[in-house]
């Protein structure tokens, strides 16, 4: 999967929920299936409400993936002071973000 044309590295096939900090406004989102005869379709994107994609296996399978997007006004350029940083624990894994200022 990429965000905005960037490979997100810990994107796991098997995990259906993630939360992304962006801050534009609307993010590129490109899913690209494992299975050449698999097909993708997205919902559509609106600010503040879940993205989904659908994932369709040539057999009929259908695996549905949520992106929270969370707005931010925090820079990837700039460096996070602790404050900054909050974690989150969801079903088992760990997820680093940025406060909303």
């Amino acid at each position: 999967m990429y965000l905005d044309s960037v490979l997100i590295r810990d994107f796991d096939p098997e995990q259906l929920e993630y939360t992304y900090y962006i801050t534009v406004a609307q993010p590129a989102v490109e899913a690209v299936p494992q299975d050449a005869n698999a097909s993708v379709e997205y919902s559509m994107y609106q600010a503040n409400e879940p993205f989904y994609i659908y994932v369709t296996a040539h057999d009929g399978t259908e695996m549905v993936y949520t992106i929270y997007f969370v707005e931010s006004t925090i820079q990837s350029s700039q460096s996070p002071t602790e404050s900054d940083v909050i974690i989150k624990h969801i079903a088992g894994d760990i997820i680093l973000g940025w406060q909303m200022p």
